[in-house]
C-alpha cells in the first residue's frame, strides 16, 4: 500500500511538473540529454513540447536536428518541414534542412534552402558557411569561396580555413 501511494504521488508531481514547464523549458531538456547522447530523451521532451505548442516551430527544428543526429533522416526531413511550413522564413529550419538536403546528396536543393535564408537575413553567416559547402561539392569552387567570404564576414571564421583550403 505504501509504495502504491508513493507512485501515485509520484505520478502527480511528474504531471504537475509537465503542466508547469513551458515549450522552452523542454528543449533546454533535450538539449541536455542530446549533450548525453539521450536522442530519445531528447526526441520526447521536443514532442512534449510540440503537443504544449502545435505551431513552436524551434521545437520542430530542434527535433529534426536530434533526430539527424540520430540519423533518421526522414524524420528531420519531415519536421524541418513542418517547420518551415508554419514559418517559411525562419532561417534556421531553412539552413538546418540545407545541411540535411546537403547531407542527402540533394545539393540542388540545399542551395536554394541556403538562397532562402540568405534572402530572409543577408547577414546569416551559417547559411553562407554551408551553401559554400554545398557549391564545393557541385564543383563550384569560385562561388564557394565568395560565400566563405561572406560567410566570414558575418562571424563565422572556420569559413577562413575551408577557404585556405579550398580556395588557394
Amino acid at each position: 500500500m505504501k509504495r502504491l501511494l508513493i507512485a501515485v504521488a509520484a505520478s502527480l508531481l511528474a504531471m504537475a511538473s509537465f503542466a508547469q514547464s513551458t515549450p522552452q523549458e523542454f528543449i533546454q531538456k533535450a538539449k541536455a540529454r542530446t549533450g548525453y547522447g539521450d536522442y530519445q530523451g531528447a526526441i520526447a521532451d521536443l514532442s512534449k513540447a510540440i503537443s504544449m505548442e502545435a505551431t513552436y516551430v524551434p521545437a520542430y527544428v530542434e527535433r529534426g536536428i536530434v533526430r539527424q543526429q540520430s540519423g533518421d533522416q526522414k524524420g528531420a526531413l519531415v519536421d524541418f518541414d513542418m517547420a518551415i511550413a508554419i514559418d517559411p522564413s525562419y532561417v534556421r529550419a531553412l539552413n538546418a534542412r540545407g545541411t540535411l538536403l546537403m547531407e542527402m546528396d540533394k545539393i540542388d536543393e540545399a542551395i536554394a534552402d541556403f538562397d532562402n535564408a540568405i534572402k530572409q537575413m543577408p547577414t546569416y553567416g551559417n547559411a553562407f558557411l554551408n551553401r559554400g559547402k554545398a557549391k564545393l561539392k557541385k564543383g563550384d569552387k569560385d562561388g564557394a569561396c565568395i560565400d566563405f567570404d561572406n560567410a566570414a564576414l558575418y562571424g563565422k571564421q572556420k569559413a577562413l580555413d575551408l577557404k585556405k583550403k579550398s580556395c588557394y
